[in-house]
């Protein structure tokens, strides 16, 4: 029954965490559509550039598009060398137009769902392009993983946010969080644990990573390793009364008693709850203490007076109590 119990909460967990990341990716802007320094634009697609940006920034979105894409088709009339010259083959030109058509499917209304996922194909289009031609683009990568997401492109966009995360200046590992989501949400076990894992050897002193690896391990119903992140994590920070219970529950149903009491100790030094007393009483009999199971039997009787089940047990715990000393004795 409790490990019933506990893996029907984590799937809800995991069901939070998918929310969250949605919540996430969608609130997330479109990344600046200004020139970076990298981007060493030549002349006339600097000039292109400045003027699409100036479009765009008068709600002219689709005016801005149209000049870019006829600046890139400038390519087909001059010979390879003089187009790279010009920047008609820049990669900039290409995500820049991803970011426009990302930007138009903000806009279109809810209920237009054909149009959405048309602008963002043709934004994942051009990011593709912009990576093909500049695989460190590191915002070009991530881009495209929100497209895939959006797209329900589960397993490109976990590959695309790797890529994202291994081509950026400052690691930030939320990107293999988002990964490992992904990679869940594709139905890949495998790679969502091992980006999981990735983000607590590398940020080890993270809290937020532990506790992201526990809610994986626990939903593919590893009760062990996920209790074990889980105690790493609050090893890191406080846990919540909630994760207290957590521990406590994953300790009693994989059969450490011990563990288990140790954590309801410190939810009823908290709360003193009925149904926290008879797990605690039950984990200190499992381990073989009486004595202690007998103390919280009787704290729970002053708060609880009459109740037929602690009655019971207390009852059951004297006999047993009785045993063991008549036995001593006999020795």
């Amino acid at each position: 029954m409790i490990k019933i119990i506990i893996l029907d909460i984590f799937r809800l967990c995991s069901l939070i965490i998918l929310s969250v990341l949605i919540i996430m990716l969608k609130a997330q802007p479109v990344l600046s559509a200004n020139p970076t320094k990298d981007a060493q634009l030549p002349l006339e697609a600097g000039i292109c550039v400045s003027e699409a940006n100036t479009m765009v920034k008068k709600g002219r979105i689709h005016k801005a598009i149209v000049l870019l894409e006829n600046f890139k088709a400038k390519r087909n009339r001059v010979d390879r060398t003089t187009a790279q010259k010009r920047g008609y083959t820049h990669y900039y030109i290409d995500f820049l137009l991803g970011n426009y058509y990302l930007m138009l499917s903000r806009g279109v209304k809810p209920d237009n769902l054909q149009l959405q996922k048309k602008y963002k194909k043709e934004a994942a289009l051009s990011y593709r392009q912009a990576v093909r031609k500049e695989p460190g683009l590191s915002p070009a990568w991530l881009n495209l993983a929100k497209c895939y997401y959006e797209l329900n492109h589960m397993t490109m966009a976990a590959k695309a946010f790797v890529k994202g995360y291994e081509t950026s200046k400052n690691k930030n590992g939320v990107y293999l969080y988002y990964a490992s989501i992904c990679f869940a949400g594709a139905g890949d076990k495998k790679n969502a644990l091992k980006y999981a894992v990735l983000l607590t050897k590398t940020y080890p002193l993270e809290p937020k990573w532990w506790r992201a690896l526990s809610n994986f391990y626990l939903n593919n119903n590893n009760l062990k390793q996920g209790l074990a992140a889980l105690i790493s994590y609050g090893f890191l920070v406080p846990l919540k009364n909630e994760e207290i219970s957590l521990a406590a529950d994953l300790s009693l149903s994989l059969d450490i008693p011990s563990k288990a009491a140790f954590y309801y100790e410190k939810l009823l030094h908290k709360q003193v709850e009925k149904k926290t007393i008879d797990k605690i009483v039950y984990a200190y009999m499992e381990d073989c203490q009486a004595g202690k199971a007998l103390k919280w039997i009787n704290k729970g009787l002053a708060l609880y007076k009459s109740d037929k089940e602690l009655l019971e047990k207390k009852a059951a715990v004297k006999a047993i109590m009785n045993f063991d000393n008549l036995s001593k004795s006999m020795e």
